[in-house]
Protein backbone atom coordinates (compact mmCIF):
# COMPACT_ATOMS: atom_id res chain seq x y z
CA UNK A 1 0.00 0.00 0.00
CA UNK A 2 1.26 3.53 -0.76
CA UNK A 3 1.29 5.82 2.07
CA UNK A 4 -1.53 8.72 1.90
CA UNK A 5 -1.22 10.66 4.64
CA UNK A 6 1.44 12.18 6.85
CA UNK A 7 0.91 12.75 10.53
CA UNK A 8 2.06 14.13 13.69
CA UNK A 9 1.81 12.56 17.12
CA UNK A 10 1.79 14.93 20.30
CA UNK A 11 1.45 14.18 23.90
CA UNK A 12 2.32 16.24 26.57
CA UNK A 13 5.32 15.78 28.60
CA UNK A 14 4.93 16.07 32.44
CA UNK A 15 8.91 15.57 33.34
CA UNK A 16 9.72 18.50 30.85
CA UNK A 17 6.75 20.25 30.88
CA UNK A 18 6.88 20.38 26.95
CA UNK A 19 5.37 18.24 24.23
CA UNK A 20 6.74 15.34 22.82
CA UNK A 21 6.23 13.86 19.10
CA UNK A 22 6.46 11.34 16.47
CA UNK A 23 5.75 11.19 12.62
CA UNK A 24 3.61 8.48 11.18
CA UNK A 25 2.69 7.70 7.61
CA UNK A 26 -0.79 5.87 6.81
CA UNK A 27 -2.33 3.37 6.16
CA UNK A 28 -0.02 1.84 8.65
CA UNK A 29 1.01 -1.87 9.73
CA UNK A 30 0.56 -2.16 13.49
CA UNK A 31 4.18 -2.36 14.35
CA UNK A 32 4.48 0.88 12.56
CA UNK A 33 1.58 2.15 15.01
CA UNK A 34 3.36 0.46 17.58
CA UNK A 35 6.55 2.29 17.25
CA UNK A 36 5.35 5.84 16.72
CA UNK A 37 3.14 5.14 19.64
CA UNK A 38 6.20 4.42 21.50
CA UNK A 39 8.61 7.32 19.75
CA UNK A 40 5.99 9.51 21.46
CA UNK A 41 5.99 7.70 24.65
CA UNK A 42 2.17 6.76 24.61
CA UNK A 43 2.17 3.90 26.64
CA UNK A 44 -1.52 3.27 27.20
CA UNK A 45 -4.64 4.25 25.45
CA UNK A 46 -5.04 6.75 28.60
CA UNK A 47 -2.02 9.06 27.82
CA UNK A 48 -3.89 11.64 26.45
CA UNK A 49 -2.58 12.98 22.71
CA UNK A 50 -3.38 14.61 19.73
CA UNK A 51 -3.16 14.02 15.83
CA UNK A 52 -2.44 16.86 13.52
CA UNK A 53 -2.13 15.85 9.68
CA UNK A 54 0.63 18.10 7.59
CA UNK A 55 0.42 16.26 4.12
CA UNK A 56 -2.19 14.40 2.47
CA UNK A 57 -2.25 14.23 -1.12
CA UNK A 58 -5.53 13.10 -1.92
CA UNK A 59 -7.19 16.25 0.01
CA UNK A 60 -5.03 18.69 -0.23
CA UNK A 61 -6.89 20.85 1.83
CA UNK A 62 -6.75 18.34 5.10
CA UNK A 63 -3.52 19.32 6.02
CA UNK A 64 -3.31 21.51 9.40
CA UNK A 65 -7.46 21.55 9.85
CA UNK A 66 -8.58 20.63 13.45
CA UNK A 67 -10.69 17.20 12.90
CA UNK A 68 -13.32 16.70 15.78
CA UNK A 69 -11.39 14.21 18.24
CA UNK A 70 -10.10 11.19 15.99
CA UNK A 71 -9.15 8.26 16.61
CA UNK A 72 -5.84 6.40 14.68
CA UNK A 73 -8.07 3.52 13.58
CA UNK A 74 -10.31 6.31 11.74
CA UNK A 75 -7.42 7.73 9.57
CA UNK A 76 -5.52 4.76 9.06
CA UNK A 77 -9.17 3.67 7.49
CA UNK A 78 -9.08 6.69 5.59
CA UNK A 79 -5.88 6.33 4.26
CA UNK A 80 -6.49 2.71 3.10
CA UNK A 81 -9.43 4.13 1.41
CA UNK A 82 -7.48 6.47 -0.36
CA UNK A 83 -5.16 4.18 -1.45
CA UNK A 84 -7.68 2.03 -3.36
CA UNK A 85 -9.14 4.99 -5.30
CA UNK A 86 -8.20 5.19 -9.21
CA UNK A 87 -7.02 8.10 -10.82
CA UNK A 88 -10.70 9.45 -11.55
CA UNK A 89 -12.17 9.01 -8.22
CA UNK A 90 -9.10 11.14 -6.45
CA UNK A 91 -10.20 13.69 -9.32
CA UNK A 92 -13.73 13.56 -8.23
CA UNK A 93 -12.70 13.67 -4.53
CA UNK A 94 -10.48 16.81 -4.83
CA UNK A 95 -13.55 17.95 -6.41
CA UNK A 96 -16.44 17.71 -3.59
CA UNK A 97 -14.11 17.70 -0.73
CA UNK A 98 -14.81 21.54 -0.26
CA UNK A 99 -18.66 21.27 -0.54
CA UNK A 100 -18.51 18.09 1.61
CA UNK A 101 -16.94 19.14 4.16
CA UNK A 102 -17.65 23.09 4.18
CA UNK A 103 -14.20 24.08 5.35
CA UNK A 104 -13.89 27.38 6.77
CA UNK A 105 -10.91 29.14 8.64
CA UNK A 106 -12.98 27.57 12.01
CA UNK A 107 -14.54 24.95 10.91
CA UNK A 108 -13.69 21.59 12.64
CA UNK A 109 -13.60 18.36 9.94
CA UNK A 110 -15.42 15.19 11.06
CA UNK A 111 -13.52 11.96 10.48
CA UNK A 112 -17.03 10.53 9.79
CA UNK A 113 -17.31 12.57 6.91
CA UNK A 114 -14.06 11.90 5.42
CA UNK A 115 -14.37 8.53 5.51
CA UNK A 116 -17.96 8.39 3.62
CA UNK A 117 -17.01 11.27 1.23
CA UNK A 118 -14.42 8.54 -0.21
CA UNK A 119 -17.50 6.52 -1.07
CA UNK A 120 -19.72 6.71 -4.68
CA UNK A 121 -17.52 9.25 -6.56
CA UNK A 122 -17.32 6.52 -9.20
CA UNK A 123 -21.49 7.19 -9.83
CA UNK A 124 -20.18 11.42 -11.05
CA UNK A 125 -19.63 12.44 -14.63
CA UNK A 126 -15.61 13.69 -15.70
CA UNK A 127 -15.07 15.23 -18.93
CA UNK A 128 -11.98 14.90 -20.37
CA UNK A 129 -9.67 17.65 -21.96
CA UNK A 130 -11.88 20.76 -20.82
CA UNK A 131 -10.55 23.16 -18.71
CA UNK A 132 -11.92 26.29 -19.22
CA UNK A 133 -15.52 27.62 -19.88
CA UNK A 134 -15.43 27.99 -23.46
CA UNK A 135 -14.47 24.48 -23.65
CA UNK A 136 -17.42 22.91 -21.68
CA UNK A 137 -19.69 25.40 -23.26
CA UNK A 138 -18.34 24.24 -26.94
CA UNK A 139 -18.82 20.64 -25.24
CA UNK A 140 -22.23 21.47 -24.51
CA UNK A 141 -23.16 22.58 -28.02
CA UNK A 142 -21.60 19.70 -29.75
CA UNK A 143 -23.05 17.60 -27.80
CA UNK A 144 -26.80 19.09 -27.25
CA UNK A 145 -26.18 18.90 -23.61
CA UNK A 146 -28.90 21.29 -22.54
CA UNK A 147 -32.12 21.29 -23.52
CA UNK A 148 -32.36 25.21 -24.94
CA UNK A 149 -29.08 24.76 -26.89
CA UNK A 150 -31.05 21.48 -28.55
CA UNK A 151 -34.10 23.70 -29.06
CA UNK A 152 -31.44 26.34 -31.65
CA UNK A 153 -31.20 25.11 -35.00
CA UNK A 154 -27.61 23.07 -36.28
CA UNK A 155 -27.40 26.23 -39.27
CA UNK A 156 -27.76 28.62 -35.93
CA UNK A 157 -25.60 27.47 -33.73
CA UNK A 158 -22.48 29.25 -34.55
CA UNK A 159 -24.18 32.54 -33.06
CA UNK A 160 -24.78 31.04 -29.55
CA UNK A 161 -21.51 32.55 -27.28
CA UNK A 162 -19.96 29.69 -26.10
CA UNK A 163 -18.40 31.14 -22.67
CA UNK A 164 -21.65 31.81 -21.65
CA UNK A 165 -23.05 28.91 -22.25
CA UNK A 166 -20.62 27.03 -20.22
CA UNK A 167 -21.49 29.51 -17.49
CA UNK A 168 -24.49 28.68 -17.17
CA UNK A 169 -23.77 24.37 -17.87
CA UNK A 170 -20.92 24.91 -14.57
CA UNK A 171 -24.06 26.61 -12.06
CA UNK A 172 -25.89 23.98 -12.87
CA UNK A 173 -24.07 21.03 -12.60
CA UNK A 174 -22.21 22.42 -9.30
CA UNK A 175 -19.05 21.98 -11.75
CA UNK A 176 -15.61 22.16 -11.24
CA UNK A 177 -12.53 22.36 -13.21
CA UNK A 178 -9.28 20.22 -12.12
CA UNK A 179 -5.73 19.03 -13.91
CA UNK A 180 -7.83 19.72 -17.71
CA UNK A 181 -10.87 17.77 -16.38
CA UNK A 182 -14.54 18.80 -15.70
CA UNK A 183 -16.05 17.28 -12.76
CA UNK A 184 -19.70 17.80 -12.39
CA UNK A 185 -19.74 17.89 -8.80
CA UNK A 186 -23.09 18.38 -8.11
CA UNK A 187 -24.31 15.21 -8.71
CA UNK A 188 -22.16 13.46 -6.07
CA UNK A 189 -24.66 12.72 -2.96
CA UNK A 190 -23.05 11.96 0.38
CA UNK A 191 -23.63 8.23 1.48
CA UNK A 192 -23.71 6.80 5.11
CA UNK A 193 -21.30 3.63 4.61
CA UNK A 194 -19.91 4.75 8.18
CA UNK A 195 -22.06 6.25 11.12
CA UNK A 196 -19.04 7.19 13.10
CA UNK A 197 -18.92 4.72 15.75
CA UNK A 198 -18.14 1.04 13.93
CA UNK A 199 -15.60 1.09 11.25
CA UNK A 200 -16.59 -1.28 8.04
CA UNK A 201 -15.11 -4.77 8.74
CA UNK A 202 -11.88 -5.04 8.38
CA UNK A 203 -10.13 -8.55 9.04
CA UNK A 204 -6.62 -7.28 10.88
CA UNK A 205 -3.43 -9.10 10.58
CA UNK A 206 -1.60 -11.19 13.12
CA UNK A 207 1.31 -10.00 15.08
CA UNK A 208 4.86 -10.85 13.77
CA UNK A 209 7.93 -10.35 14.11
CA UNK A 210 9.43 -10.66 11.02
CA UNK A 211 8.13 -11.90 7.80
CA UNK A 212 10.12 -13.94 5.04
CA UNK A 213 8.80 -14.37 1.49
CA UNK A 214 10.66 -17.54 0.91
CA UNK A 215 10.93 -19.57 -2.31
CA UNK A 216 13.43 -21.77 -3.70
CA UNK A 217 16.64 -21.26 -4.91
CA UNK A 218 16.58 -20.31 -8.94
CA UNK A 219 18.13 -22.72 -11.46
CA UNK A 220 18.71 -20.73 -14.42
CA UNK A 221 16.71 -18.01 -15.84
CA UNK A 222 13.66 -19.07 -13.75
CA UNK A 223 13.10 -16.01 -11.86
CA UNK A 224 9.88 -15.21 -12.42
CA UNK A 225 9.05 -18.65 -11.51
CA UNK A 226 10.73 -18.96 -8.50
CA UNK A 227 8.87 -15.57 -7.24
CA UNK A 228 5.47 -16.99 -8.10
CA UNK A 229 6.20 -20.06 -5.88
CA UNK A 230 7.35 -17.76 -3.22
CA UNK A 231 5.24 -17.66 0.05
CA UNK A 232 4.95 -15.50 3.09
CA UNK A 233 6.45 -17.00 6.58
CA UNK A 234 5.52 -15.05 9.84
CA UNK A 235 8.29 -15.70 12.28
CA UNK A 236 8.03 -16.82 15.37
CA UNK A 237 6.99 -20.33 13.45
CA UNK A 238 7.07 -23.89 14.67
CA UNK A 239 9.84 -25.17 13.14
CA UNK A 240 7.58 -28.40 11.78
CA UNK A 241 5.76 -25.87 9.76
CA UNK A 242 8.74 -23.98 8.13
CA UNK A 243 9.97 -26.97 6.82
CA UNK A 244 6.94 -28.40 5.79
CA UNK A 245 6.90 -24.53 3.52
CA UNK A 246 10.14 -26.17 2.07
CA UNK A 247 8.90 -29.70 1.24
CA UNK A 248 6.20 -27.58 -0.59
CA UNK A 249 8.77 -26.30 -2.75
CA UNK A 250 10.38 -29.94 -3.49
CA UNK A 251 13.24 -28.92 -0.64
CA UNK A 252 14.15 -30.47 2.44
CA UNK A 253 14.14 -28.06 5.12
CA UNK A 254 13.79 -24.11 5.45
CA UNK A 255 17.79 -23.44 5.54
CA UNK A 256 17.26 -25.23 1.73
CA UNK A 257 15.56 -22.04 0.91
CA UNK A 258 15.99 -18.24 -0.13
CA UNK A 259 14.05 -15.26 1.01
CA UNK A 260 13.31 -12.12 -1.80
CA UNK A 261 11.32 -10.26 1.19
CA UNK A 262 11.88 -9.45 4.16
CA UNK A 263 9.65 -7.52 6.88
CA UNK A 264 10.47 -5.93 10.29
CA UNK A 265 8.51 -4.89 13.03
CA UNK A 266 11.66 -3.74 14.14
CA UNK A 267 13.32 -0.43 12.21
CA UNK A 268 16.63 -1.32 13.39
CA UNK A 269 16.46 -4.99 12.03
CA UNK A 270 16.54 -5.23 8.24
CA UNK A 271 17.48 -7.77 5.98
CA UNK A 272 21.66 -6.77 6.23
CA UNK A 273 21.73 -7.78 9.55
CA UNK A 274 20.02 -11.27 8.86
CA UNK A 275 22.36 -12.13 5.99
CA UNK A 276 20.56 -15.66 4.99
CA UNK A 277 18.46 -18.89 5.54
CA UNK A 278 21.15 -20.69 7.40
CA UNK A 279 20.22 -18.40 10.10
CA UNK A 280 16.64 -18.91 10.03
CA UNK A 281 16.80 -20.74 13.49
CA UNK A 282 18.12 -17.38 15.18
CA UNK A 283 15.97 -15.12 13.67
CA UNK A 284 13.03 -17.28 14.56
CA UNK A 285 14.67 -17.55 18.81
CA UNK A 286 14.72 -13.81 18.45
CA UNK A 287 11.16 -13.66 17.02
CA UNK A 288 10.23 -15.87 20.32
CA UNK A 289 11.70 -13.49 22.59
CA UNK A 290 10.35 -10.69 21.02
CA UNK A 291 7.01 -11.82 21.27
CA UNK A 292 8.01 -12.59 25.56
CA UNK A 293 9.06 -9.07 25.70
CA UNK A 294 6.66 -6.95 28.07
CA UNK A 295 5.48 -3.17 26.13
CA UNK A 296 8.33 -1.62 28.30
CA UNK A 297 10.91 -4.24 27.25
CA UNK A 298 10.11 -3.94 23.77
CA UNK A 299 11.05 -0.67 23.88
CA UNK A 300 13.88 -0.73 25.27
CA UNK A 301 14.90 -2.98 23.38
CA UNK A 302 14.68 -1.07 20.29
CA UNK A 303 17.01 1.73 22.35
CA UNK A 304 19.47 -0.18 23.10
CA UNK A 305 19.58 -0.89 19.29
CA UNK A 306 19.79 2.09 18.16
CA UNK A 307 22.64 3.05 20.89
CA UNK A 308 24.65 -0.24 20.34
CA UNK A 309 23.95 -0.50 16.35
CA UNK A 310 24.53 -4.33 16.69
CA UNK A 311 25.40 -5.88 12.48
CA UNK A 312 24.40 -9.53 12.64
CA UNK A 313 21.87 -11.67 14.22
CA UNK A 314 24.13 -12.77 16.69
CA UNK A 315 24.66 -9.52 18.22
CA UNK A 316 20.86 -8.71 18.41
CA UNK A 317 20.84 -11.79 19.94
CA UNK A 318 22.84 -11.43 22.45
CA UNK A 319 21.56 -7.69 22.90
CA UNK A 320 18.14 -9.29 23.95
CA UNK A 321 19.95 -11.63 26.10
CA UNK A 322 21.33 -8.74 28.37
CA UNK A 323 18.51 -6.53 28.38
CA UNK A 324 18.30 -6.33 32.12
CA UNK A 325 21.92 -5.02 32.04
CA UNK A 326 20.95 -1.73 30.72
CA UNK A 327 19.24 1.28 32.42
CA UNK A 328 16.62 3.22 30.35
CA UNK A 329 14.53 6.49 30.75
CA UNK A 330 11.88 6.29 27.99
CA UNK A 331 10.67 10.15 29.20
CA UNK A 332 13.81 12.17 28.70
CA UNK A 333 13.80 13.39 24.66
CA UNK A 334 17.26 15.40 24.49
CA UNK A 335 20.65 16.12 25.81
CA UNK A 336 19.16 19.40 28.04
CA UNK A 337 16.68 17.01 29.14
CA UNK A 338 18.97 14.34 30.26
CA UNK A 339 20.69 16.74 32.40
CA UNK A 340 17.72 18.69 34.51
CA UNK A 341 16.85 14.88 35.07
CA UNK A 342 20.27 14.15 36.39
CA UNK A 343 19.95 17.39 38.96
CA UNK A 344 17.08 16.55 39.76
CA UNK A 345 17.82 13.08 40.77
CA UNK A 346 20.65 14.30 43.21
CA UNK A 347 18.52 17.79 44.22
CA UNK A 348 17.40 18.00 47.76
CA UNK A 349 13.50 16.82 47.67
CA UNK A 350 12.72 19.91 49.38
CA UNK A 351 13.89 21.69 45.72
CA UNK A 352 11.39 22.87 43.84
CA UNK A 353 12.10 21.51 39.74
CA UNK A 354 10.77 23.91 38.46
CA UNK A 355 13.34 26.49 39.02
CA UNK A 356 15.07 24.25 36.15
CA UNK A 357 12.39 24.69 33.72
CA UNK A 358 14.52 27.80 31.82
CA UNK A 359 18.09 25.94 32.39
CA UNK A 360 19.26 25.88 28.88
CA UNK A 361 22.34 22.62 29.58
CA UNK A 362 22.19 20.96 26.30
CA UNK A 363 26.19 21.32 26.38
CA UNK A 364 26.22 20.25 30.01
CA UNK A 365 23.93 17.08 29.37
CA UNK A 366 25.73 16.24 25.98
CA UNK A 367 28.95 15.76 28.24
CA UNK A 368 27.05 13.96 31.11
CA UNK A 369 25.95 11.04 28.98
CA UNK A 370 29.74 11.15 27.30
CA UNK A 371 31.07 10.77 30.72
CA UNK A 372 28.06 7.63 31.88
CA UNK A 373 27.91 5.95 28.39
CA UNK A 374 24.57 6.96 27.66
CA UNK A 375 22.75 7.75 24.01
CA UNK A 376 19.89 9.70 23.74
CA UNK A 377 17.50 7.36 21.34
CA UNK A 378 14.04 7.97 19.59
CA UNK A 379 12.52 5.97 22.76
CA UNK A 380 14.42 7.82 25.39
CA UNK A 381 17.80 7.63 26.94
CA UNK A 382 20.01 4.43 27.41
CA UNK A 383 22.70 3.19 29.55
CA UNK A 384 26.07 1.62 28.24
CA UNK A 385 26.11 -1.98 29.03
CA UNK A 386 26.43 -2.60 32.92
CA UNK A 387 26.37 1.32 32.86
CA UNK A 388 24.21 3.46 34.52
CA UNK A 389 22.55 6.24 33.91
CA UNK A 390 22.53 8.30 37.38
CA UNK A 391 25.79 7.25 39.08
CA UNK A 392 27.44 10.49 40.93
CA UNK A 393 30.13 11.51 38.23
CA UNK A 394 32.74 14.34 39.47
CA UNK A 395 32.84 17.07 37.39
CA UNK A 396 36.54 17.40 36.58
CA UNK A 397 37.13 13.30 36.01
CA UNK A 398 38.25 12.48 32.96
CA UNK A 399 36.14 10.45 30.61
CA UNK A 400 37.36 7.20 28.81
CA UNK A 401 38.75 8.80 25.83
CA UNK A 402 40.61 11.70 27.40
CA UNK A 403 42.02 8.45 29.66
CA UNK A 404 43.36 7.05 26.51
CA UNK A 405 44.69 10.28 25.10
CA UNK A 406 46.91 11.08 27.89
CA UNK A 407 48.03 7.32 28.09
CA UNK A 408 48.80 7.60 24.03
CA UNK A 409 50.76 11.03 24.99
CA UNK A 410 52.69 9.71 28.02
CA UNK A 411 53.83 6.84 26.13
CA UNK A 412 54.73 9.46 23.15
CA UNK A 413 56.84 10.79 25.33
CA UNK A 414 58.77 8.37 27.38
CA UNK A 415 59.62 6.50 23.72
CA UNK A 416 60.42 9.91 22.52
Amino acid sequence: MAKQIKLEIARENPEARNWLYADLQLPAEEHEIRDAFQRARITSSDTYHEFSIYECEAIPLLPFRRLDSPSLDELNFLAKRLDALNDEERLVLRAIAPKVLKVGEDEIISPKDLINMTYGLDDVSIISNVSTLQQLGQFVIENDMHRDVEAVPEESLYLLDAKKVGELQQKNDGGVFIDGHYVVAGEYELQEVYDGKELPIEHPNPWYAFKLEVTRPPEGDDLAEIEAQAEWLSLPVDRTEADELAQRLGLDKIEDCVYIGFDSSIPQIDADKFGDMHDFDKLNNLSEMMLEMSPADQVKFKAVLSSEEPETIEEILDVARGLDQYEFAPMVEDEAHFFKSYLIRHLDDKVDPKWLDSLLARNEGTELLERLGGTITDYGVVSSRGGSLYESVPRDEPTETEEIEMDEHKQSIGGG
